[in-house]
């Protein structure tokens, strides 16, 4: 397997989903003090701060009007956090305008923080639950209202869970809130939270007939990214269902520009681009959806007979959007078919590849191919049925909690490529799988006992029982005990191999990364439970290091590496702590809380085993680490690693994507605890040697709500530059343009700041000193706008992107430009692709219906357009050169078509794993050698590029550490241009 390039996918999805990954904490505004003034402008904390107890004793006398101390007066450590049967908590807060006056028209509902640190956008149209899991339902929240003072009171909140505050009202800005776990019993006063005025927008869906559309969904998304995704648009803020006479309603939106999209089955997407603005407060905007083209067809069951009750969806083909559609999708939102099994289906768009979904109850999902308006189509279910076995160890003893995975002999791509059939064997040794398709397969078993594989598995009608026997081997002998060296029973204790751990591959400062775990065994490790002596037995370990973890109701996880010796019986020993808590509060030298400041933890024991943890503070500077050894410990500023935010499986490989990794760790530790057995520390540290700034952002000398403030150190690279935006770097200004930035080290930075994904950042060189201050930043006000047609006329919802620099021929205006091609499909038709580009400090935007595009708060100097729309070449403008507030009307820019290349890579040498997740890269080069376009070719050996001017191009591949070019291929305007790539 080609690691590298293995990870280089992986990337290019977590790039994809990096607002989901690694955006911004939930709040979308400033921290809990809002307006609250630290210092004067330009000023700086005062010298000499030397520990907590000084700067906390000092607080109430530095404390300015309007602050709110939120450290609850009985604080302690005598209180741990509750597990199961704590005594639950309460929350309060109050809710106020920038002017402090009570806001009452809101509802607060608390809910569970799953430990995601962002909302899911609708940047990318990549259904997560679908894709990966069954979906599950959620525990409604508890919501309250203000009372006539703005208090809000939460009574019975369970202790020792984060949650999550969710503030939304018809003309407030909504506002997403963490708030770290509470001790048991414990009374938190919150304070005050300052909400931003907001806009509601309504309106009708509606059919070409102006008849209203129910059941439609609405969903609002920013408009520009600085990822690209061609016609993906922005993330989405808002979402809503049409009512029965096609009204909608979308309360508490910021003011900009944005894409409102509404879709319903069997109709075309209706969008348009609008511009949300102050006043008035209640916006209006009607969507229409198009009838589009027809597809009728038959669904047959394996006999060839038609079968009544099937349902047919219309789905997307390409795109990561089609990774959405699985059969339980299909059974819940398809059409049902006609008792003579046919369907007619209605809204195929012109543009854009589709296909139709088959599904029934008991029988496996079917695709067709491409179709067509007008398209007759047959599709055929084959049946799924339950596979049934055993496993038993080595002496022929059923094996209870074996992990079993049936995988297809010939590895799955597209949609298919993250999901697996599994089971648990029970008390007796056996195993059902459900809704397998007849087929070949690989059969996987682990276990304490062992491992065992099967291979082909004829998986058909009427099978018998298979039986997988454990291959077990001498023994690997942990026990689990406690300080006082008694047993540990009923303890999970789980191993693998160090050698299948890939290094963790950062994304860059702060934005978190990847690792990729492979091996023998489903998810590269096996695990188990301890018996009444604190024991567990593993077999058939190969010889070479492991890790151990072992983890107890009421104890701290503990780890162990170890090295296993040649086929002999060993042990080990992994003593696990009564579990100890340790509770933050971060504070600044004047007492007050330093919201989403990042801290890591070390055990300071000479024998500890512990690793360094992180954890980002919550909106009120509140840091809560649990599952902790006894004994002492440091807290140091700064610090990564982050506690992981997602990970998936798929056979032998698993993805653990981390958190994010934050700025270099501060070696002084801010604060030193000692930590007793089963005990909660609760600590104050105070940040002295950080800046902690806040930034007001204005525009004509008013202040911008909802602006993306953001600090870089100067020194970083433009990717890392870049990086940031994406990855969620920057802080949103509250209603009265104030932002309260992370903590950062002192020194030399450039402030940026933006009204939105769609404008350029105004940049502002700043010089950070220790402490709190305020500084301020005015928003450009220069404008660059134009038209975009095509040989048809105005194209709508082309892809604009603005970017610093000189454009046209000199070529200066592409540095920095990557195109990829993923082509992860495996239909025979074509594979399916999506093609992502990354721009550095590209503002992005799409046209309107009439083709037009506008962008404000540019700063002056030379600029450059890139446009982007399927099926059309891409075009770089003349350089633009601006004055300062000076509006610029570039006039029309024309597109001219553009075709595709796709084809097949043969002569590829074998893989490692000529059955696995394996792929490699082409590259398109010009006619003067330079590069156009990445791409990845699929399993299947596809590869296929998509929006390629028309010109003359050859393709490149690296084999052996060889390049590898083709013969010239000319690519014309208009259908894929097929060429076959023979190494």
């Amino acid at each position: 397997m080609n690691r590298n390039l293995l990870l280089l996918v992986v990337l290019l999805l977590v790039a994809g989903l990096g607002y989901l990954m690694f955006g911004p904490d939930p709040e979308v505004a400033d921290g809990p003090g809002g307006m609250d003034p630290r210092l004067e402008p330009g000023s700086t904390a005062a010298d000499g701060v030397e520990g907590s107890s000084a700067a906390v004793a000092a607080a109430p006398e530095m404390e300015q009007a309007g602050r709110t101390n939120l450290n609850p007066a009985d604080a302690g450590a005598e209180a741990g956090l509750a597990r199961a049967a704590g005594e639950p908590g309460s929350l309060r807060l109050r809710l106020v305008d920038a002017k402090g006056q009570p806001v009452r028209e809101v509802e607060v509902s608390l809910e569970d923080d799953d430990g995601m640190a962002f909302d899911f956008p609708g940047a990318i149209a990549f259904d997560l639950d679908h894709a990966l899991g069954e979906d599950e339902a959620e525990e409604e929240p508890t919501t309250r209202r203000p009372d006539a003072e703005g208090w809000v009171h939460f009574a019975g909140v369970e202790a020792g869970e984060g949650h999550r505050l969710d503030i939304s009202g018809r003309y407030w800005v909504q506002r997403r809130m963490r708030v770290a776990p509470l001790r048991a019993g414990e009374q938190r006063q919150l304070g005050e939270v300052v909400l931003s005025p907001g806009v509601a927008l309504e309106g009708r869906v509606l059919d070409t007939g102006d008849q209203p559309v129910a059941g439609a969904t609405v969903i609002l998304q920013e408009d520009g990214s600085a990822f690209g995704m061609m016609g993906s648009g922005g993330a989405t803020v808002a979402r809503a269902t049409s009512e029965a006479d096609g009204s909608y309603l979308l309360p508490g939106l910021a003011t900009g520009r944005f894409r409102l999209k509404a879709s319903a089955p069997g109709m075309v997407e209706g969008e348009q681009v609008l511009e949300l603005t102050p006043a008035p407060r209640d916006q209006h905007a009607d969507l229409r959806l198009g009838a589009g083209g027809r597809v009728t067809g038959l669904v047959l069951g394996p006999d060839g007979q038609p079968m009544p009750g099937a349902r047919v969806s219309l789905a997307a083909a390409d795109g990561f959007a089609s990774f959405s559609w699985r059969r339980e999708r299909v059974l819940r939102e398809g059409t049902e078919v006609d008792e003579r099994g046919r369907f007619t289906l209605t809204g195929l768009p012109e543009k854009g590849r589709y296909r139709v979904l088959a599904a029934a109850e008991g029988y496996a999902m079917a695709r067709s191919k491409a179709v067509r308006p007008g398209a007759d189509l047959r599709l055929q279910l084959d049946p799924t049925r339950d596979f049934h076995g055993r496993v038993v160890d080595a002496g022929g003893r059923a094996v209870a909690g074996a992990s079993v995975v049936l995988e297809p002999m010939v590895r799955q791509s597209g949609p298919g490529m993250f999901r697996t059939n599994g089971s648990t064997s029970k008390e007796d040794g056996s195993f059902t799988i459900g809704g397998v398709k007849a087929g070949d397969y690989r059969l996987r078993a682990s276990a304490p006992a062992g491992e065992g594989v099967i291979e082909p598995v004829s998986v058909a009608a009427g099978g018998e029982p298979v039986e997988v026997v454990l291959q077990g081997g001498d023994a690997l002998i942990v026990r689990v005990t406690d300080p006082a060296g008694r047993p540990v029973a009923d303890a999970s204790v789980s191993i693998h191999s160090v050698d299948d751990d890939d290094p963790l591959s950062h994304l860059g400062p702060g934005q978190g990364g990847v690792r990729i775990r492979r091996g023998g065994a489903p998810g590269g490790g096996r695990s188990g439970k301890t018996d009444a002596q604190g024991e567990l037995r593993f077999l058939g370990l190969d010889p070479g290091p492991w890790r151990l973890e072992a983890r107890a109701e009421g104890f701290a996880a503990a780890e162990l590496e170890l090295l296993r010796n040649a086929e002999d019986e060993q042990r080990a020993e992994i003593v696990v702590h009564p579990a100890s808590a340790l509770v933050v509060r971060v504070v600044d030298p004047f007492g007050q809380p330093v919201p989403r400041a990042q801290l890591e933890l070390r055990a300071t024991a000479p024998d500890s085993e512990s690793q360094p943890r992180s954890g980002r503070a919550d909106d009120w500077g509140i840091v809560v680490w649990e599952e902790l050894e006894p004994g002492p410990y440091a807290v140091h500023e700064g610090g990564g690693g982050g506690s992981g935010l997602m990970s998936f499986e798929n056979g032998d490989m698993a993805v653990h994507i981390g958190g994010p990794q934050g700025q270099e760790t501060n070696d002084v530790p801010g604060l030193v605890v000692e930590l007793k057995a089963g005990e909660t520390g609760d600590e104050t540290m105070v940040i002295a040697s950080k800046a902690l700034p806040r930034v007001r952002v204005t525009r004509f000398g008013e202040p911008v709500a909802g602006a993306t403030v953001s600090l870089t150190a100067k020194g970083d690279s433009d990717f890392m530059m870049f990086a940031g935006p994406m990855g969620g770097g920057g802080t949103k200004t509250d209603g009265e343009g104030w932002a309260a930035m992370p903590p950062t080290d002192p020194g030399s930075y450039e402030l940026s700041a933006r009204s939105g994904p769609q404008s350029p950042p105004t940049t502002l060189d700043v010089e950070l000193g220790a402490g709190p201050q305020d500084l301020s930043i005015a928003l450009a006000s220069g404008e660059i706008s134009g038209l975009v047609i095509g040989p048809a006329g105005p194209v709508a919802n082309a892809r604009v992107g603005l970017s610093e620099g000189p454009g046209g021929d000199d070529g200066s205006g592409s540095q920095g430009v990557v195109m990829m091609s993923v082509a992860y499909g495996a239909d025979e038709d074509e594979a399916a692709v999506e093609t992502v580009d990354f721009m550095p400090g590209q503002s992005t935007l799409n046209t309107a219906a009439d083709g037009s595009f506008h962008f404000r708060d540019v700063p002056p100097g030379d600029w450059h357009l890139r446009v982007a729309s399927k099926g059309f070449s891409r075009l770089t403008s003349d350089t633009i050169s601006l004055d300062n507030g000076a509006r610029v009307d570039v006039g029309m820019l024309e597109l001219k078509g553009a075709g595709a290349l796709q084809g097949v890579v043969t002569g590829l040498p074998p893989k490692d794993d000529p059955e696995g997740f394996s792929m490699d890269m082409v590259q398109l080069l010009d006619a003067d050698g330079e590069s156009v376009q990445y791409g990845i070719v699929n399993s299947k050996g596809r590869y296929r590029f998509a929006d390629v001017p028309p010109g003359t191009y050859t393709l490149k591949m690296q084999v052996d550490g060889e390049d590898r070019e083709s013969a010239p291929v000319v690519v014309s305007a208009g259908p894929a241009t097929l060429f076959d790539f023979n190494l």
